[in-house]
């Protein structure tokens, strides 16, 4: 049989984080966030605010702008919020806008929200 390797990783001091905190964590211990020079920390162009996942931000198909993919992995509805000189409007998974929908209605648990960022 070969020989295998594990890595693993614990959260020590934290006694009630959210299921969306935790995957986040886990996420950034995987693959950590760099941009900009080494040593350098610079500002990023967009924060994600309120108690949701993640799960992509890509160049949107159309090429206007990019596409933020955004999930409430919790039991209770969970606000989400882009902060950054962007404006947002939610699309569908295949990235055609849906009008009248508002960017910043809470999730349901379990939900998960496409938005297009376009730059200011």
């Amino acid at each position: 049989m070969g020989r295998t390797t594990l890595e693993y990783a614990l959260r020590v001091g934290v006694a009630h984080e959210s299921d969306a905190a935790l995957l986040r964590a886990s996420a950034d211990y995987r693959t950590p966030f760099a941009l900009g020079p080494a040593g350098a920390t610079p500002e990023p162009p967009i924060r994600v605010e309120g108690d949701v996942a993640v799960s992509a931000l890509k160049p949107a198909e159309d090429g206007r702008g990019v596409v933020l993919r955004a999930f409430n992995p919790g039991p209770n509805a969970a606000s989400v919020r882009v902060v950054g000189d962007v404006t947002m409007s939610p699309v569908r998974l295949d990235e055609t806008e849906l009008r009248g929908e508002d960017p910043e209605r809470p999730l349901r648990a379990g939900e998960i929200r496409s938005l297009r960022l376009v730059r200011r």
